[in-house]
């Protein structure tokens, strides 16, 4: 009796499995992420101060400040760019930035502190779908001797661009 219930459920379940499979049809998805680049800053602007030194310095004058930035691609051989949206007024100031990966996940590394003019610098290489919140830049601004009083500001341009 075992037998013959067991050998009725088997082959009720066989010929459901065909009639199901004899009425199934198929369709095809296809789903389309466009390329997203994006960068963006905690703070739209910060400022450099320096105070009179207490001591006539022996070289540059230097200070720094930081702001926050997240920056996140979909895409693969990205880099993050710097770049001074005009030159500045006085060949003797130098604007340095230096980009801290934060947390987050995927591939990229910082190349260091890096001198910023009108042509772009690369100041985070090698990304590849990372995504990555709370990263520092940093910014050191050396006042050379002979530095004007007058120094016209620049905006410092952050972007994610390709390889």
């Amino acid at each position: 009796m075992k037998l013959i219930c067991g050998l009725f459920v088997a082959l009720y379940c066989i010929s459901n499995a065909y009639v199901l499979e004899a009425n199934q049809e198929s369709n095809t998805v296809t789903i389309t992420v466009p390329a997203i680049d994006s960068v963006q800053f905690s703070e739209p602007s910060v400022s450099v101060n320096f105070t009179t030194p207490s001591e006539i310095p022996t070289g540059a004058l230097q200070n720094e400040t930081s702001t926050s930035f997240d920056f996140f691609t979909n895409g693969a051989g990205k880099k993050v760019v710097a770049y001074l949206s005009s030159p500045l007024n006085d060949q003797n100031v130098d604007i340095e930035a230096q980009a801290i990966i934060g947390t987050g996940q995927g591939i990229a590394s910082s190349t260091g502190w890096q001198i910023l003019s009108t042509s772009p610098t690369t100041l985070i290489d090698n990304i590849s779908q990372a995504h990555y919140l709370d990263s520092t830049l940093t910014y050191r601004v050396s006042l050379n001797p002979g530095t004007s009083t007058d120094i016209s500001a620049a905006s410092i341009i952050l972007e994610v661009t390709n390889m």
